[in-house]
């Protein structure tokens, strides 16, 4: 930590998916906002969110006031749930037996499209060239445990950031194989989201589904194991392509919606590990594939965020502008 920097601007910010928790301490030093004493645990290990962040704040290199979570779920007046995981926040409940004067919620797309902006050009690999349209919508998305998804609307005080669940709209396959594999994720799931085929969880219900129509006996693998078989398993591969291919089509879907001629931004744990996959596959084909409205796409840059911290650093920069706004 910067021995300059009082405790009392230091704040705990936290990005909480499905799967891991990532906890940070974050401080403005030199009009730039930095992150220290970095801590993750893995969501299994712990009953709830109130053992976890115990965990964390006793490991704290000092006390601390305020923090500011970012979950993979709607927030709602102060309250949410982990969508895929068993986990509650009540702010003010959660801060009161943590000792906290001010704990915020918010999800954690809207952090990712708040830190999208405050990540520098080197952190950005290109997946589509593109020219990016002044005074347009962003939209940020990726895959992690779920699907996850953010607007930045430009306006006269700087970027707002819409958070939505457009991972949850429903799936539209795209060819006879998607839609076969439709069918058959309705008989096991009911309603299909693009979360449930785009996705961590997604890449396992489509590689168990698969192997279901091609006959094999049932088995389970977690989505590094079927991303990394890619290379030597027909049946992985096949379920990889399916992926990149329904979240390309989920990103141009998006992208339509917002008029994000601005550029689309993507992030989550899952794509960075999987440059070399997601350039090789259709994932721009389908992006751009809109019928009439493809030109409207053609020129939106397409770039991927290398940042692993962004959601750490938006959490940190939405809490500061939140105690500004109520100051």
């Amino acid at each position: 930590m910067t021995p300059s920097a009082s405790n009392g601007s230091a704040i705990l910010v936290g990005d909480i998916g499905g799967t891991h928790a990532r906890f940070a301490i974050a401080r403005r030093v030199n009009n730039q906002l930095e992150l220290d004493a970095r801590q993750s645990l893995k969501v299994a290990d712990f009953s709830d969110a109130t053992q976890a962040l115990e965990a964390v704040l006793a490991c704290s290199p000092a006390p601390l006031e305020r923090a500011c979570l970012a979950v993979a779920g709607p927030v709602r007046d102060g309250v949410a749930r982990l969508t895929n995981a068993d986990w509650s926040f009540d702010a003010a409940q959660l801060g009161q037996q943590l000792g906290l004067r001010r704990l915020r919620l918010v999800n954690d797309f809207e952090a990712q499209a708040r830190g999208a902006v405050m990540v520098p050009d080197e952190d950005l690999l290109e997946i589509a060239p593109g020219l990016a349209a002044p005074a347009s919508p962003i939209i940020v998305l990726g895959p992690g445990t779920g699907l996850g998804l953010a607007a930045l609307i430009p306006g006269q005080q700087g970027w707002r950031v819409v958070p939505g669940e457009g991972g949850h709209v429903a799936f539209a396959p795209a060819d006879d194989g998607e839609a076969e594999i439709l069918s058959s994720l309705r008989r096991t799931h009911g309603y299909v989201s693009f979360e449930t085929v785009a996705s961590g969880m997604g890449l396992e219900n489509v590689w168990t589904c698969l192997r279901q129509l091609a006959g094999f006996p049932q088995e389970t693998a977690d989505a590094a194991t079927i991303a990394a078989a890619a290379a030597r398993d027909p049946l992985a591969e096949r379920a990889l392509a399916v992926f990149f291919s329904a979240l390309g089509t989920f990103a141009g879907d998006m992208a339509l919606a917002f008029g994000a001629r601005g550029g689309v931004l993507l992030s989550g744990g899952i794509l960075p590990k999987q440059v070399r996959a997601l350039t090789a596959s259709r994932f721009l084909a389908r992006f751009r594939s809109r019928g009439p409205m493809s030109g409207f796409l053609s020129n939106v840059p397409v770039k991927l965020i290398l940042h692993g911290e962004t959601a750490l650093l938006g959490a940190a920069a939405l809490a500061e502008e939140m105690a500004h706004a109520q100051d």
